[in-house]
Formats: C-alpha cells, sequence, structure tokens
C-alpha cells in the first residue's frame, strides 16, 4: 500500500525489471477524458533499492497532414481516417490512445503517450492504402516514431487510391 505521504515498501521481489504506474480517476477512463498517469521504470539487482519517485507523464500532442492527389482527394471523406499511434513494447504508452480524425482540410491532430511506437492509419473505405508516413522528411514507416516532448509536428501520411487490402 502507498502510504500518505506517498511512501511504498514492497519486499521480496526477485531481480529483474519492474514498470511502476500510478493511474488517477476511473480506470479505463471515458473516452472523453485524458487519464492521469505517473510512473517508473525500476531495475531490481541484489540489493534494497530507495527513493524511487513515480513521475508524472503527459500525452505528446502529435500534428501533420494527410497527402492526396489532387485528382483524387474529393473521392476520399475525411472522417472515414482516423489516425493514431500503437505502442512498440510494453515499456511505450502505459494507457489508452486518443486517436484523431481527418478534418476537412487534411490536417490532424491526435494524443498518445510518450515512447517508441508505429503510427496507425484506419481507412474505413476500401481501396485506399498508406504508401508512405514521414516525420519531418524522414520515413517512419517501418522504423516508427520516438514521441517525446508535449508537442511534436511535421507528420505527413500519403494516401493513394487502387490498391486492394
Amino acid at each position: 500500500p502507498v502510504r500518505v505521504d506517498g511512501t511504498f515498501q514492497t519486499a521480496g521481489l526477485p531481480p529483474g525489471t519492474y514498470f511502476l504506474q500510478m493511474r488517477e480517476g476511473v480506470w479505463p477512463p471515458p473516452a472523453e477524458v485524458t487519464p492521469k498517469l505517473s510512473g517508473a521504470k525500476v531495475t531490481i539487482s541484489d540489493r534494497d533499492i530507495e527513493g524511487i519517485r513515480v513521475a508524472p507523464i503527459d500525452m505528446v500532442h502529435v500534428t501533420g497532414r494527410v497527402v492526396v492527389d489532387r485528382s483524387i482527394r474529393s473521392l476520399l471523406t475525411p472522417a472515414s481516417v482516423e489516425i493514431s499511434a500503437t505502442p512498440a513494447d510494453f515499456e511505450s504508452m502505459p494507457g489508452p490512445q486518443r486517436p484523431g480524425i481527418l478534418k476537412n482540410d487534411f490536417t490532424f491532430e491526435f494524443r498518445t503517450w510518450p515512447g517508441q511506437g508505429n503510427i496507425r492509419v484506419a481507412l474505413r473505405v476500401p481501396g485506399w492504402a498508406a504508401t508512405a508516413i514521414r516525420l519531418k522528411g524522414v520515413d517512419v514507416k517501418e522504423t516508427g516514431v520516438n514521441f517525446q516532448g508535449k508537442e511534436m509536428s511535421g507528420l505527413e501520411i500519403e494516401l493513394v487510391k487502387g490498391i486492394k487490402r
């Protein structure tokens, strides 16, 4: 249990890496609520550890745009495109994601947790596909993105029509 002053003690843990998380409020939170999380990564070897601090984790606000050939742009309904991030591993993104819907001007924004992740493009219309995902001009479709800081911009997703899934 966590004491009133925020301290706690756990005995008998074998050596290894542990992820401590504290969640405020109802879990999982409603979709319209940004959860309050705090966390710490702790590696235990052969001795007691003191002074571990579980620190707040803030979501990263990501913005970008979708690129579509102008000749077919009218064939894509912005509301049929959802953009979000998915975690690359357990360490990354400790809570629910906050996806974004494509706006009429083909820009988007979403919120995600700091850490390594991949861009997820959900297309609710057949025949469309993401052929490129770039962050500030660098291809990240296969390598993923290290989400960090409070704000990230410069994400560009290229969509084409005519590719069968």
